[in-house]
């Protein structure tokens, strides 16, 4: 499902994910992609610096750790009028 999803987000269209749909009316908009670099508030417990996270263990747990910043990021981003998704935060 998700190389379905990719393919269609990097066409447009749905023909390219199954050949049978039509593609008549159908064209997507562009994708706007934006990243943003969230800074911990907290150091990891047991480190005198933030150093990066390198396996997998230390991204989940950074990830855990930083959901309140990550999600105040989100809450501002979409703070208007216009419609939108977050996706992956």
């Amino acid at each position: 499902m998700i190389l379905a999803m990719d393919l269609l987000v990097g066409s447009g269209m749905p023909q390219a994910v199954r050949p049978w749909f039509g593609d008549d009316g159908y064209i997507l908009p562009g994708l706007i992609s934006r990243e943003h670099v969230i800074v911990a508030r907290t150091r990891r417990p047991g480190f005198l610096l933030d150093l990066p996270a390198v396996t997998l263990q230390d991204q989940r747990e950074e990830r855990r750790r930083t959901i309140k910043e990550r999600c105040e990021k989100v809450a501002e981003l979409v703070a208007h009028d216009q419609q939108a998704i977050a996706w992956g935060f």
